[in-house]
């Protein structure tokens, strides 16, 4: 018996868990059934032929416990409904008309009070405003919000898991809004979509969202509200994989050329490239993208210190696209350098002359001469990448004085501590650093690598290292900077004598993803960089080789490998 009304009185528990969660859309549907029509009569006394283009609902607040006490785990039912309407004969307003719904009811006197003070359930405002779409909602659309909650509800895993349902707000909705996308701009019919805007990323602090179709009820797009970059480009169904950043005097060099690096002298740079690496499926036909980049200095005050857009055309065959573009952001001041055609003696003789045409002013006679230079400010620079006017990608370099460059690649080298195996950014963990030969770059698909850990002098002409990293699709574009360190081993003694940056990216629907680059010697530019002092052999030695991995800072990966 006393089982019984245990179990009983669980089932119990159970059905108000299961009331109070689906209360929300329940109560949201009957409040917008009522107000629907409300808002169609009210349009109608404005103008006949008015037509409704956007719905929205706010004011959802905590859905309400039997015991009256607020759930703060869960959303109620929205409290306001705005519906918007445009009519041809009134080409330059909008009608906004604002129902309550859903609200609890109130005593008799006190709702009469309420009334007696202008309270109002309809309210009906004519606005200057541009209308959000010009496409006209269907019969009966609204009707659709329930079930597009409940859809948008059950992709929230993978933003929310990590959140605290009694403390965070990343489950609960805050706002929803309907109107009709245009597939193309040729489309005059349009589809009916449902945008619901839940409470904060528990990791990433921005708003979570999604974009539900009202007829399909699949989820078209996911947190639009986001800071961070798509790594999408949806007209191309592209994915961002890697911005990168190499140096030139001017023109463009050619692929094989290009010092990719996150670290530039202030003094010595003049353009600075970025390279947006895209993989896509083949458009079947030339599509042009516009593209535009936007730089600043983050430690500045935020403003854009230069823009630009270009056009870009997609050939119908490719399924990799590298997209270019640069910027010289070097400004100028006037340092006084010392003469080199000072002499003291000549000055004093032309003094003794008293000659009044040379006289003090001859060159021989200057100890300093004004000398102009040019040159970066030092910090981090960001650049944003736009494709239609759409915030796809991102990526930082920075801009040092020599000795500070030099000074964190011995800082890295230094470091002997065991690699960490995990890659925060990403939430990964490493399963696997390989090495493979190969003299084309980019490198040849993976079926086609063969690993090894030991490679012959006469034949090797490029090292790959790869790194396998096991981690779930992060829904949102992640970039990931490599820098990697090759260490030799020579006459019993270990040092540094290449350093590479590889910039990369995970898109958001990838898991479990991999990077490659390469150590070779037909650039002595990362020779350089290590600190080399001495000329570089321009050839694989015999011996051990180790390749360290770090990033941000942390030591994730390292391997060796042999050349005999």
């Amino acid at each position: 018996m006393v089982r019984f009304i245990g179990a009983l009185l669980v089932a119990i528990v159970a059905a108000l868990v299961v009331f109070i969660w689906m209360s929300p859309g329940t109560h949201a549907d009957q409040g917008l059934a009522a107000a629907a029509p409300q808002a169609r009569g009210e349009a109608k006394k404005w103008q006949t032929n008015a037509a409704p283009v956007q719905i929205e609902l706010t004011g959802f607040g905590f859905a309400t416990r039997p015991s009256g006490i607020p759930d703060m785990t869960h959303a109620g039912p929205p409290r306001l409904a705005m519906f918007s309407f445009i009519s041809p004969s009134m080409p330059r307003g909008i009608l906004r008309v604002s129902v309550r719904i859903n609200e609890p009811p109130l005593p008799a006197a006190q709702q009469q009070a309420r009334n007696a003070m202008g309270y109002k359930t309809v309210m009906v405002d004519v606005l200057p405003s541009a209308p959000p779409s010009k496409l006209p909602l269907p019969a009966n659309v609204e009707s659709t919000f329930p079930q597009a909650l409940a859809r948008a509800s059950e992709d929230l895993g993978k933003d929310c898991a990590r959140g605290d349902p009694k403390m965070s707000s990343c489950t609960l909705v805050q706002t929803a809004e309907l109107h009709m996308y245009p597939r193309d701009q040729a489309d005059t019919v349009g589809r009916p979509a449902w945008t619901i805007r839940f409470g904060q990323h528990p990791r990433f602090l921005d708003t979570v969202s999604r974009v539900v179709d009202a007829t399909s009820m699949n989820v078209v797009a996911r947190n639009i509200d986001s800071r961070s970059p798509t790594g999408i480009i949806p007209g191309l169904g592209a994915r961002v994989t890697a911005v990168r950043f190499f140096v030139s005097s001017g023109t463009l060099p050619p692929a094989a050329e290009r010092k990719y690096d996150d670290l530039f002298f202030y003094n010595a740079a003049r353009f600075i490239h970025w390279e947006m690496q895209v993989v896509h499926p083949a458009p079947g036909q030339p599509r042009q993208l516009t593209v535009t980049d936007m730089w600043a200095h983050m430690r500045g005050l935020g403003e854009i210190l230069h823009r630009d857009t270009r056009t870009v055309t997609v050939e119908p065959h490719w399924t990799q696209s590298w997209v270019t573009g640069s910027a010289n952001l070097m400004g100028s001041k006037t340092v006084q350098n010392s003469n080199p055609l000072y002499d003291p003696t000549e000055c004093g003789r032309r003094r003794r002359e008293f000659n009044p045409i040379f006289g003090n002013d001859y060159a021989v006679c200057q100890q300093t001469v004004p000398v102009e230079i040019y040159f970066w400010s030092t910090g981090v620079y960001e650049v944003k990448l736009l494709v239609d006017q759409r915030l796809v990608a991102s990526g930082t370099f920075s801009m040092r004085d020599k000795n500070d460059v030099y000074g964190e690649v011995a800082a890295r080298a230094r470091d002997r501590s065991a690699p960490s195996g995990t890659i925060p950014a990403l939430e990964a963990r490493v399963a696997s650093l390989r090495f493979f030969e190969s003299g084309d770059v980019p490198p040849p698909a993976t079926s086609q690598r063969r690993y090894a850990s030991s490679f012959p002098q006469a034949g090797t002409r490029n090292v790959f290292w790869q790194i396998d990293l096991k981690h779930e699709a992060a829904d949102r574009w992640l970039p990931v900077t490599f820098e990697a360190l090759l260490f030799f081993t020579e006459a019993g003694r270990e040092r540094v004598i290449q350093r590479k940056v590889l910039q990369a990216a995970a898109p958001g629907d990838w898991s479990n993803t991999s990077y490659a680059d390469w150590f070779g010697w037909s650039n002595d530019y990362y020779w350089d960089r290590a600190g080399s002092t001495t000329p570089s052999p321009r050839r694989w030695l015999p011996g051990t080789y180790r390749v360290d991995l770090h990033v941000d800072g942390t030591k994730v990966a390292s391997g060796s490998f042999e050349v005999r």
